[in-house]
């Protein structure tokens, strides 16, 4: 089972054990290099309708952002994003455009 099935199924148990009625908006694509392996992942998920639609914008993977997964370092946004800055506003834009309708 890959992360995207392990989180939904997190989700599906969540309300049931819960009664709620949570549901993904979108599914995130992050630390995208492009490799035609990642690609034909991604056009998977895409055409699979038992996932969530998927967000245009794909977060790439960039040093800066792997190295401030480490949680041993204490970086400020824009010393972990600053190369990738306009992909985070562009996505803001894009999950606020989506939960808004």
């Amino acid at each position: 089972m890959d992360g995207l099935d392990l989180l939904l199924e997190h989700i599906e148990k969540f309300n049931r054990d819960y009664v709620h009625n949570l549901k993904a908006v979108e599914t995130l694509i992050s630390r995208y290099n492009r490799t035609i392996a990642q690609s034909e992942n991604l056009n998977s998920i895409i055409v699979n309708p038992f996932y969530p639609q998927v967000f245009e914008t794909k977060i790439l993977e960039r040093a800066k952002i792997a190295e401030g997964l480490e949680l041993s370092n204490y970086l400020t946004y824009k010393q972990k994003y600053a190369d990738s800055h306009d992909s985070m506003v562009k996505l803001t834009k894009e999950f606020i455009q989506r939960v808004g309708r």
